[in-house]
């Protein structure tokens, strides 16, 4: 009896969440961050940002979502525009004091990213100590690095940089969410599988973000927008779609 409740409640969330009249006075900020977002063709496309269009779409936004760089999202965060999406956050990031959570898309990890072609010791971030660390100047990996008060850090403008570095050995570690890594590898012609995922820095909890003028009743129904890709399995077709892969357990 309680699995039939269960179904239909589910049904029902579909269907309140499908219907909805359009609207287009909610700003949809999307920033450029590989596998979770990014702009392809003309095209916004992502793990994140397929998802996030697919729950728009039947939540019956008219808005198109603005595509600006990641550090560019990051100041825009800070600057309380009025009843504005945020698109990918991360939920314990220091961005999102004033900001209201909406829902988490996907949970990743921070980790020491090394090449399966030299022999280095990743497992600990003890070990890792040594280590010429490369990561994107002003992202969220800078910050990781700063608070393990890790010395030798150089910075480039891009993950694609970062890959190539490693690749070519010009440095030893890379700090990225571990499905960013294997993404932007393999967007470059590298082959993901010689990255090696070495020792957890941080838990990545990939979440969508609102201004604190965003009434409550709004986002509940992306919540609501966002069970209903779960349920119908849109989440993990998108999922297998980008290869992302999930922590253990999930």
């Amino acid at each position: 009896m309680q699995k039939h409740l269960l179904i239909h409640l589910l049904i029902a969330i579909v269907l309140v969440v499908t219907y909805q009249p359009a609207r287009a006075d909610y700003r949809i900020v999307v920033g450029e961050s590989g596998i979770y977002c990014h702009s392809e063709n003309g095209k916004i496309i992502g793990v994140m940002c397929d998802l996030a269009q697919e729950m728009m779409k039947r939540m019956g936004y008219a808005t198109k979502m603005q595509i600006v760089p990641h550090r560019r999202l990051k100041a825009m965060m800070k600057m309380k525009a009025a009843e504005t999406f945020y698109i990918p956050s991360s939920r314990n990031g220091s961005n999102n004091n004033d900001l209201q959570y909406v829902v988490e898309m996907l949970e990743d990890d921070y980790v020491v990213v090394t090449s399966t072609k030299f022999n280095a010791d990743s497992s600990t971030i003890q070990s890792t100590a040594k280590f010429q660390y490369v990561c994107i100047l002003g992202g969220s990996e800078a910050e990781i690095l700063a608070k393990q008060i890790l010395p030798n850090i150089d910075s480039t403008s891009s993950q694609e940089e970062c890959a190539k570095k490693l690749d070519f050995g010009r440095t030893e570690g890379w700090v990225s969410t571990w499905n960013g890594a294997r993404y932007t590898a393999k967007s470059i012609g590298l082959d993901p599988n010689t990255l090696k995922r070495g020792a957890k820095v941080m838990d990545a909890h990939l979440v969508v973000v609102a201004t604190p003028d965003v009434p409550k009743a709004e986002i509940e129904k992306w919540q609501a927008a966002f069970e209903s890709l779960k349920v119908d399995g849109t989440v993990n077709r998108v999922f297998r779609q980008y290869d992302v892969q999930l922590k253990s357990g999930d």
